[in-house]
């Protein structure tokens, strides 16, 4: 038999065993077993290109710190996400607790002395110049009182800036991390199901409930009883949060009792009347341009959704008994290069650390004293020009950055 007819016979098997299981929804160990082995035998597939996992891996501990991070974090990631242009970002964390406001260590320990530094080296050099001026009569007495005001008013100026600055070292990650979130617009949040009813005398889950239906319902039809009443409740993110991501889907995941192992995933659930989409099928359902959905029989029909080459499709998904589909593994680990396209969040910090170390670089040098000494005519002037539009681009990009979280403006 040639290697091109084994695989079509493998494939075609597959195939045949994958649908007889769909149609039982409780599967003994040897037909478990029987299911993983024609997963590793059958012909590879090509992964697409378009996924990428960010992981918090063992490298990004070791920069970032222990884990949990602050989500202050996770805000300057997504926003560094956001000029690389990634289409979407899903989150499977569940931000479902406040968190303490903290101090962002990175700019305390690197750019705040380099600020202070940089705001009394342009008032030393502006008091040394006008100090120079009078001396040489360049600046006459009556016009004394004229250049003194205006030193004044640069003195005050970088008396506010430096306390604003100081202030944002005490930060509200929460709002933070929300603000970056609807900057970005695309980011997607968790939803976690619950077996039973969560207190509504409590006022913020009451509210939670509510935000959720609204912002990560779904509308399916068909008979889909047997995806309801296993979950009373559902618990949300934090209302910031909530409001801000674009959508979002739960992470319950069966897992099955014989060997601990996950092979089969519930797509659609209903909860309290409203049907939420697993975490990964609510974005993929919105990048099909929100498709109808239908449970019809065995099968969750998705009709007229819009394919990569731009055509549109209709298709079934096979489901159990319970309304499961079984998840059609890559064959390699999850680490396998031919798996999935991992990405370390490792860097993203590195480059946040490095761009910081090189604005201040740039600032320290716009503002060192050695520019006072130098002639207006120094060779040196054009590279002082180039140093004075650097930092002031950089400081305009900074308040152009907070203006954008504060209006979550994606422009």
């Amino acid at each position: 038999m040639t290697i091109r007819r084994r695989h079509a016979v493998i494939a075609f098997g597959s195939a045949i065993l994958l649908s007889l299981l769909q149609l039982t929804s409780a599967l003994n160990s040897t037909e478990l077993s029987v299911y993983d082995t024609y997963l590793h035998l059958r012909p590879n597939k090509e992964q697409s290109n378009r996924l990428l996992l960010l992981d918090v891996d063992d490298t990004a501990v070791d920069r970032v710190g222990e884990w949990p991070w602050p989500r202050s974090v996770m805000a300057q990631g997504l926003l560094r996400l956001k000029e690389f242009g990634a289409d979407a970002v899903v989150f499977d964390i569940e931000y479902v607790n406040q968190s303490p406001k903290g101090i962002d260590t990175l700019y305390f320990g690197q750019g705040l002395r380099q600020d202070f530094q940089r705001s009394f080296g342009d008032i030393a050099s502006n008091v040394s110049d006008l100090l120079g001026a009078l001396s040489s009569g360049q600046i006459g007495n009556d016009d004394a009182s004229y250049y003194a005001d205006a030193l004044g008013d640069l003195i005050a100026d970088e008396r506010d800036g430096l306390l604003a600055k100081t202030e944002t070292l005490v930060r509200d990650n929460d709002n933070f991390l929300s603000q970056a979130a609807a900057l970005y617009g695309r980011a997607w949040g968790t939803v976690h199901l619950q077996k039973d009813r969560l207190n509504d005398s409590e006022q913020e889950q009451k509210l939670r409930r509510e935000l959720a239906s609204k912002k990560f319902g779904y509308p399916v039809s068909g008979n889909g009883s047997w995806a309801s009443g296993d979950y009373g409740d559902i618990l949300a993110p934090i209302p910031s949060f909530l409001s801000s991501v674009r959508g979002g889907g739960f992470t319950n995941v069966h897992i099955d009792e014989e060997d601990g192992t996950r092979r089969r995933i519930a797509l659609a659930q209903n909860v309290d009347g409203t049907w939420y989409l697993q975490l990964i099928f609510a974005p993929l359902m919105e990048a099909m341009g929100n498709p109808k959905l239908e449970f019809a029989g065995r099968s969750l029909v998705v009709s007229d959704a819009t394919m990569e080459d731009g055509s549109k499709r209709s298709f079934s998904i096979p489901l159990d008994r319970k309304g499961r589909m079984l998840i059609d593994w890559p064959k390699g680990t999850y680490w396998d290069e031919n798996s999935y396209k991992h990405f370390s969040f490792a860097h993203l910090a590195a480059l946040e650390e490095e761009e910081l170390v090189l604005d201040q670089i740039v600032l320290t040098l716009g503002s060192m004293d050695v520019w006072t000494v130098l002639d207006s005519s120094s060779q040196l002037s054009p590279e002082r020009k180039l140093l004075m539009d650097s930092a002031n681009a950089i400081d305009e990009s900074q308040k152009a950055q907070a203006l954008a979280l504060s209006d979550t403006d994606e422009s």
